[in-house]
């Protein structure tokens, strides 16, 4: 009896606690399910990345994948083009909510580094984005999960269900990926990527 009194009370401590925080705007997952802070460690070192903002990738009336975009928790940058053009690191987190064929992945990967990216810059990457549309091999599934990142010394890193897949290190093809989600042809709501920013708001802390 004593021990169910205790864990009835240990219960109500734990709802109590998770109330209050939720009252206070500390959940730990935005409304699209993705953390609000995530630590990533590359030895030799750790990177603390905080949430931008959400998305989603629609085409008609199907939803695609939902995306997160973040950046190093504390920087300043507010904008999509301070983004692009400062030594940042960066990551986007992809939640697909659809099966897509891996031709069908290839054919709009190339398609959004090609619509992106300038004559001059595209003669610098073609090559390297050639090499990473090759190793697109597999269908994207509903339930996938994609993170892509941009770091600060220009390696772009491809991580699929968690395992690596594919990296460069190239300034201008980071740049060029990353104008899909947040150049002024972006293939979601770019402003919505980048609503806790410029609200200037740090979300998921209470701030």
């Amino acid at each position: 009896m004593r021990n169910a009194l205790w864990l009835l009370v240990g219960f109500l401590c734990v709802y109590a606690a998770t109330v209050w925080s939720e009252e206070k705007g500390e959940s730990k997952l935005s409304p699209m399910g993705f953390p609000y802070q995530q630590q990533w460690t590359h030895e030799p070192s750790t990177v603390q990345f905080q949430f931008t903002g959400e998305s989603q990738r629609k085409l008609l009336f199907l939803r695609i994948y939902d995306v997160a975009h973040y950046i190093d928790a504390g920087a300043l940058a507010a904008s999509a083009d301070q983004i692009l053009g400062q030594v940042l690191n960066r990551q986007l987190y992809i939640k697909y909510q659809h099966d897509i064929s891996a031709s069908r992945l290839r054919s709009v990967l190339y398609d959004g580094f090609e619509l992106n990216s300038t004559p001059a810059e595209w003669e610098q990457i073609q090559m390297k984005v050639d090499k990473l549309i090759a190793k697109i091999n597999r269908d994207a599934n509903s339930g996938d999960e994609m993170i892509i990142r941009w770091l600060a010394d220009d390696r772009v890193m491809f991580y699929l269900n968690g395992l690596l897949i594919a990296q460069t290190q190239h300034r201008v093809f980071g740049k060029v990926l990353w104008s899909i989600w947040l150049g002024p042809q972006s293939v979601v709501k770019r402003n919505e990527l980048l609503a806790s920013l410029q609200s200037g708001k740090s979300v998921g802390n209470g701030n």
